[in-house]
């Protein structure tokens, strides 16, 4: 499919997230007045799956869909992922593929420069400003008494009767219940902002939802996770929401006002 080849080829270059515990920060690494002042059009990659594991097709572009329409309706022009895809696949076609022929290895110094192409073609055609990144982290989300809380989301871990009894018996012997604190997988929405130059100024996420396993076969030494997730449009929405809401935050919905 046209988000993994060639467009894969992309995420390689940028910062391997894997599965991290985020703390509050703030997602920008310039001023954010700086970054308001001078974001007229964003071009936008389309959203990358978590790793390992295979979303469907309409659910990622569902995510991609949720991001373009909030950030049209703060004000910016955007490139929309197809013209942004369009854009890579016909770099990557001009160049004969990226790909060395005797190893069959990615040529990282072609890639570089395709890359450096795709800025150059998104700011002379689209007079792109920015570069927004989606893509779906597995994090580390901490949970206690039952309830996992990351990223601006928060979902129980257990069911609604195993929280009662573990309140229940919490009271009775002045303890924290059998629920002990801890750490579960969880799936967050991260968003990578760079400017032209390929240089990252803004790194912000939304949590998503709670990872559950699938069935694990004997001798598997990683998580196989279930693969139905991003099913939730109200989970979807929210981390769409948290994700881009420093990048909002003080816009005009007007686009004629910028």
């Amino acid at each position: 499919m046209w988000r993994n080849v060639p467009f894969f080829l992309l995420l390689l270059m940028l910062p391997v997230t894997g599965c991290m515990s985020r703390s509050p920060h703030d997602p920008f690494s310039i001023l954010r007045e700086t970054f308001h002042n001078s974001a007229r059009t964003i071009a936008l990659a389309p959203v990358a799956d978590p790793s390992g594991i295979q979303v469907a097709e309409s659910l990622l572009v569902q995510i991609d869909t949720l991001i373009e329409g909030i950030l049209l309706g703060a004000g910016y022009h955007c490139v929309s992922r197809q013209e942004y895809v369009a854009t890579w696949d016909h770099i990557v076609a001009q160049m004969g593929g990226l790909y060395e022929s005797e190893t069959e290895n990615i040529d990282e110094l072609k890639l570089e420069v395709a890359r450096e192409q795709l800025r150059r073609d998104l700011m002379e055609i689209y007079q792109s400003d920015f570069v927004l990144y989606p893509e779906i982290w597995i994090v580390d989300a901490a949970h206690s008494g039952g309830v996992a809380s990351w990223d601006g989301a928060s979902q129980s871990v257990v069911g609604f009767g195993t929280r009662v009894l573990n309140v229940i018996e919490a009271f009775l012997n002045q303890d924290g219940g059998f629920l002990q604190p801890g750490m579960v997988n969880a799936l967050s929405l991260g968003i990578t902002v760079e400017n032209m130059d390929g240089v990252e100024i803004f790194q912000n996420a939304g949590g998503i939802e709670v990872l559950k396993d699938a069935d694990r076969q004997e001798g598997d030494a990683e998580p196989v996770w279930d693969k139905r997730v991003l099913t939730d449009p109200k989970r979807n929405q929210k981390a769409v929401r948290t994700a881009l809401l420093p990048l909002v935050e003080g816009r005009y919905s007007n686009p004629s006002r910028h």
